[in-house]
């Protein structure tokens, strides 16, 4: 069974081992590897969200989002999303993008914020840019404060949920 969590501190050890990358991948990859590694889950500012995908039983992360909100606005943001390694093209990016994006709809509509949500993408980034096409986001076009990278953007439908939690029976295949 696939299950969500809201990282806390003790979830540390657990995105420290957390691997998104091999040796030689792509510099933009690379930069989310250390930061995911970087992180210290025991320092939290109000308006970032860590969220775990797992497998129920066992402690391992196999897919991570960061996100909250931009600044002084209250318009939402994905600082990282990233799949573990072992676990590339199986679903679980969107499995966890489908979730944070149905968490921003329902606290969207409870605090009242406003439903757009954006992340960055860099252009070479063809994956990224797949999952975030299919769930909806366009791509608005280089980011005028980081040229390297594309902000890529949707407005998520306002509605309140107690179903914010990903728990999903995965089938194995021999």
């Amino acid at each position: 069974m696939i299950s969500s969590r809201i990282c806390g501190p003790d979830d540390q050890l657990a995105v420290r081992r957390f691997v998104c990358c091999g040796a030689g991948a792509p510099e933009y990859a690379m930069d989310v590897q250390r930061y995911i590694r970087g992180l210290d889950l025991k320092e939290n500012a109000d308006d970032v969200l860590r969220m775990a995908l797992y497998s129920e039983g066992d402690s391992d992360v196999l897919a991570f989002c960061e996100f909250g909100w931009i600044g002084s606005s209250d318009a939402y943001a994905i600082s990282y999303i990233a799949t573990a390694l072992s676990e590339q093209c199986n679903g679980l990016g969107g499995m966890l993008l489908a979730t944070v994006l149905r968490w921003v709809g329902n606290d969207s509509a409870v605090t009242g914020r406003d439903p757009y949500i954006m992340t960055q993408i860099n252009p070479d980034n063809h994956a990224s840019m797949r999952l975030f096409k299919a769930y909806g986001f366009s791509d608005e076009g280089a980011d005028e404060d980081d040229p390297e990278y594309h902000i890529w953007s949707r407005n998520v439908e306002r509605f309140r949920t107690d179903k914010l939690w990903l728990s999903q029976l995965t089938q194995v295949t021999e």
